[in-house]
């Protein structure tokens, strides 16, 4: 897992945020506003690169789905966060 750019880090904590105070996952348009992109395409490389760094999961909604959301499994920290609860990360 590498490490966060400072605007990964800050997309990540405003999708936790986003999480606590309306218990659903930002849309790529909330993230967007948020942080005044002119291209879904620039959220979606952020998200992206959250995913393929593994701070983002992508989980599909339904066996007869293709639509999915995306799941924080970790904190910007590196600490990893398991059914809505903070916990340690495993040391390496």
């Amino acid at each position: 897992m590498s490490g966060l750019t400072e605007r990964q880090a800050e997309i990540l904590r405003f999708m936790i945020q986003f999480i606590v105070k309306y218990h659903t996952h930002a849309t790529t348009n909330d993230i967007m506003e948020e942080f005044k992109m002119n291209s879904r395409s620039a959220a979606n490389a952020h998200i992206q690169a959250l995913i393929k760094k593994g701070y983002l999961e992508y989980v599909i909604k339904g066996p007869d789905s293709e639509r999915g959301s995306w799941k924080v499994v970790r904190e910007p920290e590196g600490k990893r966060i398991q059914f809505g609860v903070y916990v340690q990360a495993d040391a390496k």
